[in-house]
């Protein structure tokens, strides 16, 4: 039966572990660095307005708004995240809300969304 092990963050004693754990015997082990060109990560301090926030990410056309690319946006909280769903709707970006209380259905369908470019954004 094949199996894939997959992580972004491994030492080689975990790694080493994980085969151990799974029995992999003769595992190919594919380890890659971390600089990924295609990846920007950026951190911003919160202020009082989430469009304000992001306008300084935002390309402007008109009235309607978009990132560059795809964008995921991490937040601390659940609540966060809806709200910030919210208020990129109101100002037409396709978006979507990605987190543990929502129910598996809405989840995948995010998740499908954001992997077929149906929305731009994922919101986490």
């Amino acid at each position: 039966v094949p199996i894939v092990a997959l992580t972004a963050t491994a030492t080689p004693d975990v790694r080493r572990d994980i085969c151990l754990s799974l029995k992999l015997k003769t595992p190919s082990v594919v380890c890659t660095g971390f600089d990924r060109p295609n990846l920007y990560f950026e951190v911003h301090k919160k202020g009082d307005s989430v469009m304000e926030d992001l306008r300084p990410l935002l390309i402007s056309d008109i009235n309607k708004f978009s990132f560059a690319g795809p964008t995921i946006i991490y937040c601390p909280t659940k609540k966060t995240t809806e709200m910030i769903a919210d208020a990129l709707k109101a100002n037409g970006i396709l978006c979507e809300a990605y987190h543990a209380g929502m129910a598996l259905k809405k989840r995948k369908s995010a998740h499908h969304k954001f992997i077929r470019d149906e929305i731009q954004v994922n919101i986490t």
